[in-house]
C-alpha cells in the first residue's frame, strides 16, 4: 500500500505545474560527432540506456507524457552532460534518483525499480553500487526510496 500511494504521489508531483521539469534549464546532448541533437531538462530524464552506438534516452514531457528518444552518442557522453542529475548504476545505464521508489539489493542481485507510469527495474552492479547507495541516501522527503534487502525481506 505504502508503494501505491508513493507512485500517486510521483505520477501527480511530475503532472503538476511544480514539477522539476517545469524549472530547470534543458541541456543538450551532442552526438559522437559533437553535433547538437537533443534538449531536453535532466530532472525529467527517467534513466538512460546504451544500445551498442546508441543511447535511448526515457523521460517525461511538461504535459506528463512518458517519451523515449534513441540518439547516437555515447553514455559516457550523456553521463558527463546530464552530471550530476543522473547516476551510473550498470555499465549500461545511469538513472535519476528523482524517480527512484525501491532499491533492492540481494546478496548476487541488486535492482532499482523507477516510476514511468509503471514499474521499470534496471540492473545495480558492484562496480557502482556505493554511487548508488549515496544518491538513495540523499532522497529526502516524501520522494524517499525504499530500501529492501535480503534481511528486512526475511523479518518483513
Amino acid at each position: 500500500m505504502k508503494l501505491i500511494r508513493r507512485i500517486i504521489r510521483h505520477f501527480r508531483f511530475c503532472t503538476s505545474g511544480k514539477a522539476p521539469c517545469a524549472v530547470k534549464e534543458e541541456v543538450t546532448l551532442t552526438n559522437t560527432a559533437g553535433k547538437p541533437v537533443f534538449s531536453v531538462i535532466p530532472s525529467c530524464i527517467i534513466y538512460i540506456r546504451s544500445i551498442e552506438n546508441y543511447v535511448s534516452i526515457r523521460y517525461v514531457e511538461s504535459n506528463g507524457n512518458v517519451q523515449e528518444k534513441c540518439i547516437r552518442s555515447t553514455l559516457h557522453n550523456a553521463e558527463q552532460a546530464f552530471s550530476p542529475h543522473l547516476v551510473r548504476c550498470h555499465r549500461s545505464y545511469l538513472f535519476n534518483p528523482k524517480h527512484l521508489v525501491r532499491y533492492l539489493d540481494f546478496p548476487g542481485d541488486s535492482r532499482l525499480q523507477l516510476y514511468e507510469p509503471q514499474i521499470v527495474e534496471i540492473p545495480v552492479t558492484i562496480t557502482h553500487k556505493s554511487a548508488v547507495l549515496k544518491a538513495v541516501q540523499l532522497l529526502t522527503g516524501s520522494q524517499k526510496a525504499e530500501i529492501v534487502t535480503a534481511d528486512n525481506r526475511k523479518n518483513g
